[in-house]
């Protein structure tokens, strides 16, 4: 009765904490990111491409191999053939958060079901790095590899008695998701697989069969498909490049995982979260090897090891490879999510581990309260940039050029994509060979009209981009442009606006200017 009351409990304390994370998101009409409105505008492209919309199918193709980051893309298509851009996006936002927080804390059930307060120790994660960075598939990936980890584990207890398909369900839908979180599941599994093996004391020669056939059924289908992945895009990956050693490890002290938008600011509450999860398991280590007298040959043992051979990937693989980029921030998630688990199962006392707890949960809610300043601030720009959105005619070839110096509004025009069904020209997600949506080669606008897409003084030929002889940008958005700012390229774009287009509508604090091919 009284560990039924305090499950109870705990579970209320767990769902407050996810409301509050999830207030940001549900307070606002926009929550934008980095890369989220060039996902969300993509999503509205396979969904125009699915209906056959002729202006749509003259600029872009479907990829029509199951790549990695087909699956965030196919969740807002379907919900945006429902419901309008903003809350199509939203679901799947709401959806990556909260499917992360229960993947976890259903991880932590089978891992620990007498210690219900470790499930807390996933709310830093809830609104990390990846997330802000508008990572959709990956976040949407975190979640499914959680999951997978929990149900494996089930699996492994009752010696792989349980019926299979739910499991290659949910990996073949983590490939989909994304490639990297896909790996990771696949090591961790099999790592799983062979520990639990090598520990089997009772029947280790029956077991393996079992186990063996178990993983061919659960894998065989994504991993063929990763191999057929390498060999369409082998010839399109970029060099690696990597991160120094020197601060790959002082990442792991500061909390990079989760730190974002202010560094400066975030960091004195990321470290604490990060150094209070890196004693824990410390202290985990300690008393689990004074309380049992099998050391590492036990179950439990594995997930320090698997937060110990995470963190070696972390340390050896590059930050951008097999066309992916902030490969590392990402791998240090994978590494603190193992530490987390293994603070789960660790015979740490009471008292210490609810405590600590507290500390990094009071601290992760600081965190949030600094972030909620920067996001209140880019939905008002958001709200701001659409505020020319119902000049923005259907169909309509819109070149937006942005001179604005926040990093964070580099895609912020793709929202009138997805919103107005406009084709926007800057769309860099199109251009990945892996994209769901691609550019149709004639169609690039990269190489004739200019530097669009990477500059904020950007230098550009507006009437360059052409078909049949005819220029096909027939709409202009320009962003934080004034008069202070008089360099040559920018002198030359207002010259080409007054001699061919005409000023259409202004937004509300004249931040953003719409023009018109006259």
């Amino acid at each position: 009765m009284k560990s039924g009351r305090q499950h109870r409990a705990w579970n209320l304390v767990f769902a407050v904490l996810l409301a509050v994370h999830l207030l940001p998101l549900l307070t606002t009409r926009w929550f934008p990111t980095l890369d989220g409105p060039c996902h969300l505008n993509n999503a509205r492209i396979l969904l125009e491409l699915v209906k056959g919309n002729g202006t749509f199918r003259s600029f872009f193709s479907i990829n029509p191999y199951p790549e990695p980051n087909w699956l965030g893309h196919a969740l807002m298509a379907v919900a945006m053939s429902a419901f309008p851009a903003w809350l199509a996006e939203k679901s799947v936002q709401v959806l990556a958060l909260t499917g992360l927080a229960l993947a976890f804390r259903h991880l932590m059930a089978v891992l620990a079901p007498e210690r219900p307060w470790t499930a807390l120790l996933v709310m830093p994660f809830l609104l990390c790095f990846t997330f802000v960075m508008g990572f959709i598939n990956f976040s949407l990936g975190l979640s499914l590899l959680l999951l997978v980890l929990g149900m494996h584990e089930r699996a492994v207890r009752d010696r792989y008695g349980r019926p299979v398909w739910p499991l290659a369900f949910f990996l073949l839908l983590l490939y989909l998701a994304h490639l990297q979180v896909f790996a990771v599941g696949v090591i961790l599994v099999c790592a799983r697989a062979a520990w639990a093996l090598a520990i089997d004391q009772q029947e280790p020669r029956g077991t393996f069969p079992q186990m063996f056939r178990h993983l061919f059924a659960m894998l065989v289908l994504p991993c063929c498909l990763t191999v057929g992945y390498f060999i369409r895009h082998g010839d399109h990956v970029a060099a690696p490049s990597r991160v120094g050693i020197g601060e790959l490890l002082r990442w792991v002290t500061e909390g990079r995982a989760w730190n974002t938008l202010v560094y400066d600011a975030e960091l004195p509450w990321t470290r604490i979260i990060a150094l209070g999860m890196l004693f824990l398991a410390l202290a985990g280590i300690f008393f689990q090897f004074r309380r049992d007298a099998r050391g590492w040959r036990s179950l439990e043992m594995f997930w320090p090891a698997a937060a110990l051979l995470v963190f070696v990937l972390y340390l050896l693989l590059p930050d951008s490879m097999a066309g992916g980029s902030f490969a590392s921030p990402r791998s240090l998630l994978f590494f603190m999510l193992m530490v987390c688990a293994w603070v789960g199962v660790a015979s740490i006392p009471k008292r210490m581990s609810i405590g600590l707890i507290a500390i990094i949960c009071s601290c992760d809610l600081v965190h949030l309260c600094i972030q909620q300043r920067i996001w209140s601030s880019l939905e008002d720009e958001t709200r701001e940039l659409l505020g020319v959105s119902d000049a923005v005619p259907e169909g309509a070839v819109l070149l937006p050029l942005n001179y604005g110096d926040n990093w964070l509004h580099s895609n912020l025009s793709n929202y009138l994509g997805a919103e107005r069904k406009a084709i926007v020209l800057d769309n860099f997600v199109a251009t990945a060979p892996f994209s769901p949506v691609r550019w149709r080669e004639e169609r690039s606008p990269y190489a004739s009209i200019g530097n669009f897409d990477g500059s904020n003084r950007p230098c550009v030929h507006l009437h360059a981009y052409q078909a049949h002889g005819e220029p096909l940008i027939d709409h202009v958005l320009t962003w934080k442009l004034n008069d202070a700012i008089d360099d040559s390229c920018t002198k030359d774009v207002r010259a080409q606006l007054r001699a061919s287009f005409v000023e259409v509508a202004v937004s509300p604090m004249g931040d953003a200017h719409l023009y018109r091919r006259r």
